[in-house]
C-alpha cells in the first residue's frame, strides 16, 4: 500500500525545479485558513467558480489545523493516537466547532500582537552518530538556538533526532508556529480588522483586574518613553480572586468575533484573493533540515507526520552528515560536508545555512510504503 502527501524540498541554484501552479495553490490554501479561522465570515466566499461550497468545505477541513486548539492536539501525539492517517487522508477529518476555532485563533493574534518574532524559522534535526559523526559537533555547541547576524530575521535551532526529548521539543515548537502562519496571514492581509481604534479591543470590565495586575510593573515604563506600547492582555481572572471573571473574557471573545465576521462579510472576494497573495511574503516561514544520511531524512519525516505537522507547509532540505547520502546528493548539496560540520566562528555552519534559505524551491512527494515480508523476512518481486 503506497499513500503519498506533499512536500517541498530547497535545492541549489543548480537543481532549479519550480511549478507555476504553486503560488495559486498557495493562494487557495491561505484562502482556506481564512475561511477556517473565522468560521466563514457570515458567507461563503472561499466556493469554486461554479459556487460549490462543497468545495469550500473540503478546503477548510483539510486546512483546518491551522487554528486548531493546539492544546488538544498536543494531547493527541502524547496519548499516542493517530494522527499520521489523518494527514495522508485529510478528507477524513472533523473540523472542531467553529467557536472554537474562531476563539483559538483570535486569542492568539491578541496575545502575539507585540511579540517581536523572527520571519524564518530553521530546525536542524540531527543525528549526532550518523557517518563520521559530524552532527555531534552541532549538539556539542554551547548554543540551542541563535539568529544569524547577517540575516536578524532567521532564527536557527538545533534538536537531536535521536533523544526522544529533544525530538518532541522540536515538533512541539513547530506545530505551534504552524498554528500561528494562519494568525499572521490575517493580521498581515486584514490589518483593518485588528486595528484597536475599530473597536476589536476588550471593554473596561474585561481589562480591569488584567490593568491593575500589570499597572506597578508598566507604570515606569509607560512614563519614562515616549509612545511606549503597554501590551495589555484581556485576561479576566488574572490579578482576580472572582472566579466568576472568566465570562468577561469569553463574552467578549463572542462580540469581537462578530464585530470580525461583520467586516469581512463586506470584503469582496477579489479583493480577498488580493490581499491574501501580497500577504504571502509575511508568512512564517518553517524550513526542517536534517542532518545525517539518507536513514536520519527519514526518520526526521517519519516524526513531523507522526506528530501531525503538515508537512506541506515546510520547506525541507538535508546536510549530508551521513555515509551514502543520497537525498541530499539529488538536491544539489554533494555527499558530504568538509570540516567538523561547524567551523571556526561557525562560519561554514553560517554558509551552510544561507545557502539553503537562498535555494530554488522544488515540489517533493512524499511516500508512505507499507512492505509484508515472507517468513524469515525475506522479500520477493
Amino acid at each position: 500500500m503506497t499513500d503519498a502527501v506533499n512536500g517541498r524540498a530547497v535545492t541549489t541554484p543548480g537543481h532549479k525545479a519550480q511549478d507555476m501552479s504553486e503560488r495559486q495553490e498557495a493562494i487557495e490554501s491561505m484562502r482556506a485558513s481564512l475561511y477556517s479561522s473565522l468560521g466563514g465570515a457570515g458567507k461563503t466566499p472561499f466556493t469554486s467558480s461554479g459556487g460549490d461550497k462543497a468545495s469550500a468545505a473540503y478546503l477548510a477541513h483539510c486546512y483546518e489545523q491551522l487554528t486548531r486548539n493546539a492544546e488538544s492536539d498536543t494531547a493527541s501525539s502524547a496519548t499516542g493516537s493517530d494522527t499520521h492517517s489523518d494527514i495522508l487522508h485529510p478528507t477524513t477529518r472533523t473540523p472542531p466547532p467553529l467557536s472554537a476555532v474562531t476563539s483559538a485563533a483570535l486569542g492568539r493574534i491578541l496575545r502575539s500582537s507585540v511579540i517581536d518574532e523572527p520571519q524564518t524559522h530553521v530546525f536542524i534535526f540531527t543525528n549526532p552518530r550518523s557517518g563520521n559523526q559530524q552532527g555531534r559537533n552541532l549538539m556539542n555547541m554551547a548554543l540551542h538556538s541563535f539568529r544569524l547576524r547577517d540575516r536578524p530575521d532567521v532564527q536557527v535551532q538545533i534538536y537531536d533526532v535521536t533523544d526522544k526529548e529533544s525530538l518532541r521539543d522540536g515538533l512541539h515548537y513547530i506545530h505551534q508556529l504552524q498554528l500561528r502562519q494562519g494568525d499572521r496571514l490575517l493580521k498581515t492581509a486584514f490589518p483593518e480588522l485588528f486595528d484597536e481604534h475599530r473597536g476589536i479591543r476588550p471593554s473596561p470590565s474585561v481589562c480591569t483586574a488584567q490593568c491593575r495586575h500589570m499597572r506597578a510593573e508598566r507604570r515606569a515604563d509607560a512614563l519614562g518613553h515616549n509612545g511606549a506600547q503597554v501590551p495589555v492582555c484581556p485576561n479576566g481572572i488574572c490579578g482576580s480572586s472572582n472566579a466568576g471573571s472568566t465570562g468577561a473574557w469569553e463574552e467578549w471573545i463572542a462580540d469581537a468575533t462578530a464585530q470580525l465576521q461583520s467586516e469581512l462579510g463586506q470584503i469582496s472576494d477579489e479583493d480577498i484573493t488580493r490581499r491574501l497573495e501580497q500577504a504571502q511574503d509575511s508568512a512564517l516561514k518553517l524550513h526542517v533540515w536534517s542532518a545525517g544520511g539518507d536513514g536520519t531524512v527519514s526518520s526526521t519525516l517519519e516524526a513531523l507526520m507522526a506528530y501531525g505537522i503538515d508537512v506541506g507547509r515546510l520547506y525541507f532540505s538535508s546536510i549530508p552528515f551521513g555515509t551514502g547520502n543520497d537525498f541530499a546528493d539529488a538536491l544539489g548539496w554533494g555527499r558530504s560536508v568538509p570540516g567538523d560540520g561547524v567551523g571556526e566562528s561557525m562560519k561554514l555552519l553560517n554558509k551552510m545555512i544561507t545557502e539553503r534559505l537562498d535555494g530554488y524551491t522544488c515540489k517533493l512527494d512524499i511516500y508512505e510504503v507499507t512492505i509484508t515480508t515472507y517468513d524469515g523476512g525475506h522479500v520477493k518481486h
